[in-house]
């Protein structure tokens, strides 16, 4: 019994992941035009034009691509509904002077999907800095 409790928790829990999942399908991704270079994850991505799908049957995973630059980073998202993305669908970064770092992915209508903190965003965070937000308006596809 307690365990039946248990998986109905998990199951409530994982409504708003599937609700957001549903808005972008498999068969669905977002395009976004980012004019300058930003940390995603460990990794420095270049400017360009990059594309955002889910990585597997959920929005908590996301698989973020520069075709160009020849970069595919998969990242794990967790759902901010306590934010709504105004925007539409969006790319969100944190700035810290010419730094960049990619924190969210707003789904229109929806709230965002973060991303973790990197270790370098958070040292910045440390010393002080606080950061602007930035947004890039993305389409889906």
């Amino acid at each position: 019994m307690k365990r039946a409790g248990m998986m109905i928790a998990i199951v409530l829990m994982m409504l708003p992941v599937l609700a957001s999942a549903q808005q972008l399908g498999s068969a669905s991704y977002i395009v976004a035009n980012v004019p300058f270079h930003f940390m995603l994850g460990k990794n420095l991505a270049p400017a360009g034009t990059y594309v955002v799908r889910p990585a597997g049957n959920g929005v908590w995973a996301l698989n973020i691509q520069n075709p160009a630059a020849k970069l595919s980073v998969a990242v794990m998202t967790t759902p901010d509904e306590s934010k709504n993305s105004r925007e539409g669908f969006s790319l969100i970064f944190h700035r810290y002077g010419d730094n960049y770092f990619l924190t969210g992915v707003g789904l229109e209508g929806k709230g965002i999907e973060k991303l973790s903190e990197s270790k370098a965003e958070a040292e910045l965070r440390a010393k002080g800095n606080a950061p602007s937000t930035e947004t890039i308006i993305a389409a889906l596809k």
